[in-house]
């Protein structure tokens, strides 16, 4: 699924129907692109029969937001800065980058051992996009 949205752009009514559509959408793409642990992590905060598809989308929306915000090199960049203002390395030289040693479960999905925080994209218009999107949605 792809949308696009201006910026300005107004959303049409959006109904309780068109949320629970819009739910199952981001639901599917979570579990086909990797992301099962936080679609349960929202389903278990947020059962579905305790909530409606708006409020469940919204929080899905925002979960989604922080994850992309937590990948993105801009947050890294963020850290390494906040860390070499607190931390001296052994060398004195300014940390470059963020290691992470996966363990075995992680290893066999990611088919890597170690991921580099300094190579993650920058995520920031995606999540400029999608934060717009939740956005328009909560106004209409």
């Amino acid at each position: 699924m792809q949308l696009s949205i201006e910026e300005g752009a107004k959303l049409t009514t959006v109904d309780e129907d068109d949320f629970a559509e819009l739910l199952g959408h981001i639901r599917d793409e979570m579990r086909t692109t990797g992301l099962q642990e936080l679609d349960d992590q929202v389903r278990a905060a947020h059962p579905a029969g305790d909530t409606s598809a708006r409020e469940l989308a919204l929080r899905y929306l925002e979960a989604l937001a922080t994850r992309i915000a937590l990948t993105s090199s801009h947050s890294v960049t963020r850290i390494l800065v906040t860390l070499n203002e607190h931390v001296v390395t052994e060398d004195g030289n300014p940390m470059d980058d963020v290691q992470v040693l996966l363990d075995r479960a992680a290893q066999l999905s990611t088919g890597t051992e170690v991921i580099s925080l300094s190579e993650l994209p920058d995520r920031r218009r995606e999540l400029a996009a999608l934060r717009l999107l939740r956005s328009q949605l909560m106004e209409g």
